[in-house]
């Protein structure tokens, strides 16, 4: 292993229910896209593939709250309509608490059973359907092996 544990969980570019919130539910000035997002599985994946502590799946459904686990704090913010989590108030609660136990198990039972791994089937899948190979954020930052 090369550190602590980290689980990363993607929306799946390829899924129906993906496909339709981003075309009536992205905010007008968010630039990530389908595109944008299949670029990050790549770039996710590939991280995942140097680092063993990295894990990463995809999930079908889009996402209600953006859920960051770090040391003894779990971040939770909503997603509203036309509205990216980052653009919400988050709420902190402390580990461990009735909160933070909530979002942690609601977490892992999505990794565990309501995400997918990613395979090579699957990135072929993804490559014909989004031949672009970068991903740009919306404050257009590329993602950094570094960064994990």
């Amino acid at each position: 292993s090369d550190g602590h544990p980290i689980q990363v969980l993607i929306p799946d570019p390829l899924s129906r229910e993906i496909i339709e919130r981003y075309s009536t539910d992205e905010p007008a000035n968010f630039e990530l896209g389908l595109d944008g997002l299949a670029g990050r599985v790549r770039d996710w994946n590939a991280l995942a593939k140097r680092h063993t502590s990295l894990k990463v799946r995809i999930y079908h459904r889009y996402p209600v709250a953006n859920v960051t686990i770090l040391d003894d704090r779990v971040y939770v913010a909503p997603v509203l309509f036309k509205r990216r989590a980052k653009d919400n108030l988050t709420a902190i609660f402390r580990r461990p608490s009735k909160g933070a136990a909530a979002y942690e198990d609601h977490f892992d039972k999505v990794f565990a059973q309501g995400a997918a791994e990613i395979t090579q089937e699957y990135l072929g899948l993804l490559t014909k359907s989004f031949p672009q190979t970068t991903v740009t954020t919306h404050q257009s930052e590329r993602i950094q092996p570094a960064s994990i």
